[in-house]
């Protein structure tokens, strides 16, 4: 074999070795964005993660009026494909958001072994809230889903193949004393889809 064969040969399965390594998604969490899209209009962002593939999420960023005399105190209200709903913006650095379909929690846990119930994971993981079986598990991604308010939107969000569905989009804001901004009952409106 020559010397420059041996070089390709050597270079290829170092190659494979070094930079094939295994890929799989459960490296990520559950929620780990894929894709974004987000459109805006006037003082609001709306925002899709994640419309095609993996855990669905919207978000919803707000900057107009009612942040003058409201600012920590205003709601969205949301509606995705005529689910709807009225959930609570956060505040911070004085934009009023939030990400609705984000889990509340998530984190790496392992399941325990059950014939060495004494034995627990290394840290950083922590113990799945699962029942432990013979020989445990390996490490993997566990969460608590978003509250059900949240999901109930993204119900339209896909066709029962799991294919996206265009995702019609409406947002007004209200304060807790009673001011709207839904550009005088029109809703702001997005459509997202391919």
């Amino acid at each position: 074999m020559t010397q420059r064969r041996r070089l390709a040969v050597g270079g290829l399965v170092l190659g494979l070795t070094v930079g094939g390594g295994d890929a799989r998604a459960s490296f990520y969490p559950p929620s780990y964005v894929t894709e974004t899209q987000c459109k805006r209009e006037g003082p609001v962002e709306v925002c899709t993660w994640n419309r095609r593939w993996g855990m669905p999420q919207l978000v919803i960023k707000y900057t107009g009026p009612l942040m003058t005399t409201q600012w920590g105190r205003i709601s969205v209200y949301a509606k995705l494909n005529g689910r709807d709903g009225v959930f609570r913006l956060a505040n911070a650095s004085y934009v009023e958001s939030i990400v609705l379909g984000k889990p509340q929690e998530e984190y790496i846990c392992q399941v325990l072994d059950s014939n060495r119930p004494g034995d627990m994971p290394p840290p950083p993981t922590r113990v799945c809230p699962l029942p432990a079986v013979p020989g445990g598990g390996p490490p993997q991604w566990y969460f608590v889903p978003a509250p059900a308010a949240q999901l109930g939107l993204f119900f339209y969000a896909r066709n029962p193949f799991g294919v996206a569905n265009n995702w019609d989009v409406e947002v007004a804001f209200v304060s807790e004393d009673g001011q709207w901004d839904s550009k005088g009952g029109a809703n702001y409106r997005f459509t997202f889809g391919d």
